[in-house]
């Protein structure tokens, strides 16, 4: 039985749904992350989970116990929230043993508990300050001690990393993923942050206006995407709408302008009124300075145009390359592995696998 189960729950604010008939099952010890833009409804899935708004319709269950009307105090849940929410007058001791001093526990259980998630945690040594008195990542760790202090069998984050500067946020993500790992509790996660989706999660859920449009593994969802939608959001991608032409040995052959695609068949994306939408990631693709036709063995997707744009980042280069027709393909190297030998107006040839290109559905 999954530890959390999910039931047909529906939210509506006046006219507009707001979470749409969701289904989801949690397992002990899963890293869920509810990844979309603002307003698809993540965050009122998850106070949902805890008890913060009750659903219109649909059911919530934990360990199988109906707990869609049980108050958020009675839910062995925690959340925690981008603000932290730190009680401004107290230590970071005391912030973190509230909750327990106030359900009762003997003074010897608070102390051994709170102490144990400090050492967890590495912020014993700033027990006695104030919040004031903290970084922001900082405050961050004793928010996070709080929450699992109380030991409870889901941890509800709301983009609680938001306020975090880069290096201390990825930090924080493999703390949180390694804590995960740990204690085996249960986490769902909220983020509009792809980068950081990926980096947290068992399954990722895509929202979009109150409905999940992809739930399954951050690796099949990053090469697998569903759709035009959860192939953008995702990362940068080249996208076509192309006229389906003819098929033979699992192989596809469809026309976007000047270029002929060649992909492989998949029965369940399949095309509308001769149509096929494609995504390829700009990392799938190969450049090359020498014309590929002149090559033998190379991929079935061919293509050459003209560099108009360079981007170093740091550890790749983005290049995007216009073809004849102005159709602009974006593509990405590993600067580690290619020497930077490309430049702006350079003629180059293009070249990527079948199975580079994946068939999206239709967008409903």
């Amino acid at each position: 039985m999954p530890l959390l189960q999910l039931a047909g729950v529906c939210k509506s604010y006046g006219a507009e749904p707001v979470v749409n008939t969701l289904d989801l099952s949690v397992e002990n010890g899963e890293s869920i992350v509810l990844l979309g833009p603002s307003g698809c409804g993540k965050s009122t899935l998850l106070r949902m989970i805890a008890g913060l708004e009750t659903p219109d319709s649909g059911h919530i269950l934990l360990d199988g116990r109906d707990i869609t009307a049980l108050p958020p105090h009675q839910r062995p849940v925690n959340m925690m929230f981008q603000s932290y929410a730190l009680f401004p007058h107290l230590n970071v001791r005391d912030n973190i043993a509230f909750g327990l001093r106030r359900e009762g526990l003997p003074a010897s259980e608070v102390s051994a508990r709170t102490a144990e998630v400090m050492a967890m945690l590495e912020i014993a040594s700033f027990a006695t300050r104030k919040p004031h008195q903290l970084s922001g990542g900082q405050q961050q760790r004793v928010a996070l001690a709080r929450a699992l202090v109380k030991r409870p069998r889901i941890l509800l984050l709301d983009e609680p990393l938001g306020a975090l500067d880069k290096r201390l946020r990825q930090q924080t993500q493999a703390e949180l993923r390694k804590l995960n790992r740990q204690t085996g509790i249960a986490f769902v996660f909220v983020t509009h942050d792809n980068d950081e989706a990926m980096a947290l999660a068992d399954r990722i859920a895509v929202m979009d206006h109150g409905r999940f449009r992809q739930l399954d593994a951050p690796r099949r969802i990053y090469d697998r995407p569903i759709d035009r939608f959860v192939a953008s959001l995702m990362a940068d991608t080249n996208l076509f709408n192309a006229a389906v032409e003819s098929g033979s040995g699992g192989l596809v052959s469809a026309r976007s302008g000047i270029l002929r695609l060649h992909y492989s068949a998949d029965p369940e994306r399949s095309t509308r009124n001769g149509r096929q939408e494609l995504s390829l990631r700009p990392e799938q693709i190969e450049i090359s300075r020498e014309p590929l036709e002149a090559v033998a063995n190379v991929a079935p997707n061919i293509a050459t145009g003209t560099i108009t744009d360079i981007d170093y980042i740091g550890d790749k280069t983005g290049i995007s390359v216009r073809l004849d027709d102005g159709q602009v393909l974006k593509a990405s190297q590993l600067n580690a592995l290619h020497e930077p030998l490309l430049e702006l107006d350079q003629q180059v040839w293009l070249c990527w696998d079948a199975d580079a290109l994946v068939p999206l559905r239709g967008q409903e």
